[in-house]
């Protein structure tokens, strides 16, 4: 459950790539070193780095992981305080339905396509 503002960069952010979120780990089991981790924007055509990227922007406020911010939510299944690509892969493979709430200003800016 999103925040009051979100906004595209919140979503699917194009900057620097966080070297503790899902998306580095991945890169990391990739062989990629963090130095060359780079940015969203440069790895948009990436779809592995791209949904481990979805909400990864480190100002995401999902109010569901208290004071965490970032890639976080709260699986509802345990309870426990997880980032927001784990969850949905454990609940799409136990075919749980997932949605995102956000408010009226939820998706605004510019947009982000992948190629």
């Amino acid at each position: 459950m999103a925040d009051m503002k979100v906004s595209t960069d919140h979503i699917s952010p194009a900057g620097a790539i966080a070297k503790d979120s899902p998306a580095a780990k991945y890169l990391v089991s990739q062989g990629v070193g963090p130095i060359d981790f780079n940015t969203y924007g440069a790895r948009r055509g990436n779809d592995e780095v791209m949904t481990r990227g979805a909400f990864a922007n480190v100002k995401f406020k999902n109010v569901l992981a208290g004071e965490k911010q970032g890639w976080w939510t709260k699986a509802h299944l345990t309870g426990d305080i997880d980032t927001i690509y784990d969850t949905a892969m454990h609940y799409q493979k136990e075919g749980i339905p997932a949605i995102v709430l956000g408010a009226d200003s939820y998706g605004r800016g510019s947009s982000r396509d992948w190629e």
